[in-house]
């Protein structure tokens, strides 16, 4: 098997894999539990809020030394912690219940295509030859349903805690008013505008360096595939390499995709610290 420089798809072609549920006969209940997981989600992030309201009186309390308001504070305390804890695991099963069912179903629909129509002989010896089918439906179907509905969940609660506490930044941080040149300048909600500035920035620089890392870890699974699908082979033929004494043969071919291995490897170290 040759071995070639690979680049992660186009992301248009993401999205024939992963509308393909979401349109099925499952659509309703998916949909619900995802809607119940975005809803918990955004009581979760309420209750991140209510902890630094609930921090912002306990410390004024204890420095005011009003042990009495301190103590007051404790039960509430107690209890949206322990409903925080529920509203995090619940979150977290339906989760995982909802990326097995997905991936069920599309392992599923996928397992039939390829036993149909001898889809398996000609992308093994046909003009449509695939590299490594077998890592692409029991490996990559499971790490795409994990990792969609990981980004696109975090993704939401992101944007929902950027809104709940914008609100807050912007009512603790009043006005900033100083003098530039003669003239007095007031910027309002100070505060939040500068988070969102080095926000904005962190963003961009990920964006820069992170890049080149998503291909090369994209080439490095392409690449253990690669040696996984090798080993199989000396398997499944182990009776011609021994008859025909292929062994050097094998080892010069297993050599080529190490040193692919370790060549992609060092790339992503170095994109890792970079």
């Amino acid at each position: 098997m040759q071995t070639t420089e690979k680049t992660p798809p186009h992301s248009l072609s993401d999205w024939k894999v992963i509308l393909p549920y979401w349109l099925s006969e499952e659509k309703w209940r998916a949909f619900a539990m995802l809607g119940g997981i975005i809803g918990l989600s955004v009581i979760y992030v309420r209750t991140a809020v209510w902890f630094g309201k609930w921090n912002q009186s306990f410390f004024d309390a204890m420095f005011a030394f009003r042990v009495q308001d301190c103590l007051s504070l404790l039960p509430p305390y107690i209890l949206v912690s322990a409903l925080a804890a529920a509203i995090y695991v619940f979150q977290i099963y339906l989760t995982q219940v909802l990326s097995m069912r997905w991936r069920l179903w599309n392992t599923r629909v996928y397992l039939r295509q390829y036993l149909s129509n001898e889809t398996y002989y000609r992308l093994e010896h046909g003009l449509e030859q695939a590299d490594n089918p077998d890592q692409r439906i029991a490996d990559d179907l499971s790490q795409m349903t994990i990792w969609t509905l990981k980004l696109g969940l975090d993704a939401i609660q992101a944007v929902t805690t950027l809104i709940s506490f914008s609100i807050v930044l912007w009512d603790i941080g009043g006005t900033l008013s100083f003098t530039w040149h003669g003239h007095a300048v007031h910027i309002p909600g100070y505060l939040f505008l500068g988070t969102v500035l080095a926000t904005l920035f962190t963003s961009l620089v990920l964006e820069r360096f992170g890049g080149p890392l998503v291909s090369a870890n994209y080439r490095q699974q392409h690449y253990d595939a690669d040696l996984r699908a090798g080993l199989m082979d000396v398997r499944r033929n182990s009776e011609q390499i021994a008859f025909y004494g292929g062994e050097e043969a094998e080892n010069l071919r297993f050599s080529r995709y190490l040193a692919h291995i370790a060549t992609n490897w060092r790339n992503v170290v170095t994109y890792t610290w970079r």
